[in-house]
């Protein structure tokens, strides 16, 4: 009876989320693996609350990274284009609260109105590691290559996420992430 009260709050929690009159078939699917996740790794929370900043311009799975990543006890900020992501880090970087990691998408547009393409991704990697070396940046994409992969690690990428990636997944590497910054 607990588990089943426990999938049932996170089901809702997604669903309030995203907003119901958003909602369609194809979010099931998601609504279900968002709520076993939680359901069943609720204890597996990251030991170090860490800030992060999330840059991707599909709102749907922006709002949903930071669901899961709020849910792990990280503190989540958003930007949905590259411009509104460098500045964002620029304003914490110069309040010196920088944050501890970036989820970059590769393939999105640098503000909103132009189209979408790897150089977006590229140009905030480099942007970022240009004004904090230290900062640790993982690059999420769908479009995943091997082009892209490398060029996104020469430009000081920590790690590269393939786009679906399930919840383990992205807390292993954050765990990776938090480990090599301590």
């Amino acid at each position: 009876e607990q588990v089943f009260l426990r999938f049932t709050f996170y089901a809702l929690r997604f669903m309030l989320h995203v907003g119901f009159d958003k909602l369609n078939p194809s979010h099931v699917s998601r609504i279900t693996h968002y709520a076993l996740f939680f359901t069943f790794h609720k204890g597996n929370r990251a030991m170090n609350s860490q800030s992060i900043l999330v840059i991707d311009d599909d709102v749907n799975f922006r709002n949903s990274l930071q669901f899961e990543l709020e849910d792990l006890g990280h503190r989540v900020q958003v930007a949905g284009d590259g411009n509104a992501g460098m500045s964002l880090f620029a304003e914490h970087l110069a309040l010196d609260e920088p944050f501890h990691l970036v989820l970059t998408d590769m393939r999105m547009p640098l503000a909103k109105g132009q189209p979408e393409d790897e150089r977006g991704g590229l140009t905030v990697i480099e942007h970022i590691k240009t004004q904090d070396p230290t900062a640790i940046v993982l690059v999420m994409t769908a479009y995943g290559t091997i082009r892209n992969a490398v060029g996104a690690i020469q430009l000081g990428a920590f790690d590269y996420l393939e786009k679906p990636f399930a919840g383990e997944e992205l807390r292993l590497r954050l765990d990776k992430a938090i480990a090599h910054q301590q």
